[in-house]
């Protein structure tokens, strides 16, 4: 087995390079991979850890991830765009005018909140206040503004429940 991880590093010695390069940069403290060609597996490995603490258990081959975060991007821009094709979903209108109960003004767009620039944070303890669909939205209509809207793009679960709920 030892040689085995021995031929395949050697031979993606390259996307490992990147994958450690991005680990230093800090885009994420580790990763499980897998390459696959003809039907068979070239490439299962790891690297990094769980954390970018050195005591943080290492990612191994088998480390299953959450790609929740993933999944709701690919299929909330693909909705957008499609609504947008059709001329039922406009860009630029802002977020008040589709719920009137946000109280962030008329410069938070539907673009701005696809794009992750509405200037919502990133992240909430909404969980803490929000027991249901109703109070959860309630929450994000009141989250204060982080950053002037498209001065910063941030990753917005916030910005994405309201992007839902906007219709």
């Amino acid at each position: 087995m030892e040689l085995e991880n021995s031929r395949q590093r050697q031979e993606f010695a390259e996307a490992n390079s990147v994958l450690e390069q991005a680990i230093a940069d800090r885009a994420f403290p580790g990763a499980a991979f897998a390459a696959f060609a003809n039907g068979k597996v070239r490439a299962l490995d790891a690297v990094g850890r769980f954390t970018y603490e050195s005591t943080a258990p290492a990612v191994m081959p088998s480390t299953v991830f959450d790609l929740a975060s993933v999944t709701k991007v690919i299929a909330t821009t693909s909705a957008a765009m499609l609504l947008h094709q059709r001329g039922q979903l406009h860009l630029d209108q802002p977020l008040v005018e589709l719920l009137p109960g946000f109280g962030q003004g008329r410069a938070v767009t539907l673009r701005l909140l696809l794009a992750h620039a509405s200037g919502l944070p990133g992240y909430a303890r909404l969980f803490a206040e929000a027991d249901n669909r109703d109070t959860l939205l309630n929450a994000c209509l009141r989250l204060p503004l982080t950053s002037p809207p498209g001065t910063q793009a941030e990753y917005s679960d916030p910005g994405f429940i309201l992007l839902g709920r906007a219709q």
